[in-house]
């Protein structure tokens, strides 16, 4: 049986006390995923909204291996997420 989020991603997130998405934080989440379900390396993929944040992503893990994204210009930029440009 997993953990809570709290105990085993990337921690408790007090949304009122950060000024920009928390990268590492979400990594840390994702990882926290496809660890449990017992997946090394991964695609990620969205549409839309998430489609922005999974390309956001994509650099910031080494595991991610692949991005699958729909309804959303990906090169227009990523200010939707406010995650930095790479």
């Amino acid at each position: 049986m997993a953990a809570g989020p709290e105990g085993q991603a990337g921690g408790r997130w007090d949304a009122a006390s950060w000024t920009s998405y928390p990268i590492d934080r979400e990594v840390a989440d994702l990882h926290t995923v496809a660890d449990a379900a017992g997946v090394g390396d991964f695609v990620l993929a969205g549409y839309s909204g998430m489609a922005a944040m999974a390309g956001s992503l994509v650099p910031f893990t080494e595991r991610a291996k692949g991005l699958m994204a729909g309804g959303l210009p990906l090169l227009a930029g990523n200010a939707y997420w406010g995650m930095p440009r790479v």
